[in-house]
């Protein structure tokens, strides 16, 4: 019952709660309260947090990144002018996802984590941090092989798609890792390119900064011992059906 009930609970949409602890700090409170909630709806929280559950019922687990970027508001600072950084939250698909295959819990005891994306080479060509700052080593991104079509496979993914030819041929698209190594009282990103042997970062290294439990926010509802992969809710559900 209660893994039933679960993930009904956690797939409602979030909101924050701000309580005072002195009469005096109630609209301080309050204030704190509407800034939290309204930054949930910016980054559209409720429908993360509904993908989530959804993505965490059929694969072992569900991952979120989080962390803070640059948003679009400015504020003042000594007469000088920054950014106002702002949370984000992003699904990872599952079979994206990489882990420590030493590691024999889901949380807390993987050495390093990440996940991998596909981007436009002339986007992260054209990526900039500051006018004139690469975000990315564009020797890197300009020798990064092409993704295209498994030749093993074009058959079968055509058929499955319902397309034919190379889904990759209209846009040069390549792949990126980007990994997060935990060292204990720091975190560390590294970026790399997917495919290539190419061990020469693809961006600046640079520490994770965000929330302490980040930058990967795992769901799952099936643990398995000594073991980081839970089981998914559906595969158990399948296998109740078989014994019934």
């Amino acid at each position: 019952a209660v893994e039933s009930i679960v993930p009904q609970i956690v797939s409602n949409r979030p909101k924050a709660r701000v309580e005072a602890l002195a009469g005096g700090l109630l609209i301080q409170a309050l204030i704190r309260e509407l800034s939290l909630n309204r930054q949930a709806d910016k980054i559209h929280l409720g429908d993360l947090h509904h993908a989530w559950v959804l993505e965490a019922l059929f694969s072992p687990f569900g991952v979120v990144k989080t962390g803070l970027k640059a948003g679009s508001d400015q504020v003042s600072v000594g007469g000088r002018m920054f950014t106002r950084g702002e949370f984000y939250g992003d699904l990872i698909d599952f079979d994206d996802y990489v882990i420590d295959q030493a590691a024999r819990k889901p949380d807390g005891d993987a050495i390093f984590e990440g996940h991998r994306y596909r981007v436009s080479r002339a986007v992260a060509l054209a990526a900039e941090s500051a006018p004139g700052v690469p975000i990315y080593d564009r020797e890197v991104i300009a020798n990064a092989p092409r993704l295209q079509l498994s030749k093993s496979e074009p058959a079968e993914a055509d058929t499955l798609s319902g397309h034919h030819g190379d889904p990759f041929a209209l846009v040069d698209m390549i792949e990126l890792w980007e990994i997060a190594v935990y060292l204990g009282d720091r975190t560390m990103i590294y970026t790399l390119s997917g495919v290539g042997g190419n061990t020469k970062f693809a961006r600046e290294p640079f520490e994770h900064w965000g929330p302490e439990s980040g930058p990967y926010i795992k769901l799952h509802f099936g643990a398995r011992p000594s073991n980081s992969m839970p089981v998914s809710y559906t595969t158990r559900i399948f296998d109740l059906h078989q014994v019934a």
